[in-house]
């Protein structure tokens, strides 16, 4: 019965957090009588992999590229394909067949305010995009190598999209998240100087899932705010321009290529 009373305290955070989430402890299902449960996971995510996508999305994902690299921005980036991870995808991509190789950039609200509520709200938004998008990308193309690469507040939408519901774990060939805000401690796929760090919002439960951590690269480095919960942005900032993104370049096109 304790148990019973932490579920649903940990439910309650999160219907606070996601509002029209409305998930009940008790049923797993949306307390929402005009849902239809059977259209809902226990997460309460739509099954339907092209919810959250607009046609020119779904068009996209299933016209199938030899590699697809989908890349996402962290919070408050307004440069369409994120200023941050810039260099390293255009380093990616000019090492890649150029015919047959794509860069896709994740779409989602990531202009917010510094709270962690709404950082929250706007991970979760993201993780459903990337994970409908990844899937049905997935689906229509069995031959499409893909390979992912995510920073902060973009590497925690990365984190959760990789928990939902039919997430082709078996088809991600390499990812690479920087500063994570959920970086967990322990995890084998933990790179950086700052192994065993706890990031801001890592409490909230979100793991990479075991099928996928052997391809995963997390990175995050003593001081990075964002995924030690202390020190400054300095260190957050960092990662570009660094030996870690040779790394991180070679690594996503050694694995791309076949």
């Amino acid at each position: 019965m304790e148990k019973r009373a932490d579920i649903s305290a940990a439910l309650s955070v999160l219907n606070s957090i996601v509002p029209g989430l409305n998930i009940s402890s008790s049923t797993g299902e949306q307390t929402n009588s005009s849902a239809s449960p059977a259209n809902y996971s226990l997460a309460g995510i739509p099954l339907n992999n092209t919810a959250s996508l607009n046609q020119t999305e779904i068009d996209r994902a299933r016209n199938c590229p030899g590699i697809e690299f989908i890349t996402t921005r962290g919070a408050n980036d307004s440069f369409t394909d994120g200023y941050w991870l810039k260099e390293m995808a255009r380093q990616v991509m000019s090492r890649l067949p150029q015919e047959t190789s794509r860069r896709t950039e994740t779409r989602y609200d990531s202009n917010i305010g510094n709270d962690l509520q709404s950082q929250v709200k706007a991970a979760l938004d993201g993780s459903w995009w990337v994970a409908n998008y990844t899937t049905l990308l997935a689906q229509s193309c069995p031959n499409t190598t893909i390979i992912m690469m995510a920073y902060s507040l973009g590497a925690a939408a990365n984190t959760v999209a990789s928990t939902r519901p039919r997430f082709p774990l078996s088809r991600i060939k390499a990812a690479v998240y920087w500063g994570s805000p959920l970086r967990s401690p322990g995890r084998p796929q933990n790179r950086g100087t700052a192994k065993s760090a706890l990031g801001q919002v890592a409490l909230l439960g979100y793991r990479t899932p075991r099928g996928l951590e052997p391809v995963v690269r997390d990175y995050c480095v003593i001081g990075d705010v964002i995924c030690t919960s202390w020190g400054t942005l300095g260190p957050h900032l960092s990662y570009a321009n660094s030996s870690y993104q040779d790394e991180t370049v070679d690594y996503l096109v050694q694995a791309a290529l076949p």
